[in-house]
């Protein structure tokens, strides 16, 4: 068996879902870093990403229309 634990999380009424994911780590260092991260930060890392990740889905979306349209 692979698993270590079943962590069960809340899906509504959670301040903070890090305290559910990772309990080792303190609610003020997560909050210190969420304080942190600036517009520009996420203008610069985050966005990037969340491009490709919706452009790569839209790609394989219209590979499944092709292929099952196919039929």
């Amino acid at each position: 068996m692979n698993q270590k634990r079943i962590q069960q999380i809340p899906l509504w009424a959670t301040v903070e879902p890090s305290e559910h994911i990772l309990p080792e780590v303190n609610f003020s260092d997560v909050y210190l870093k969420r304080k942190q991260t600036s517009d520009s930060i996420i203008t610069e890392n985050f966005v990037p990403l969340l491009k490709i990740l919706i452009y790569v889905k839209k790609f394989f979306a219209n590979l499944d229309y092709y292929y099952y349209s196919a039929y």
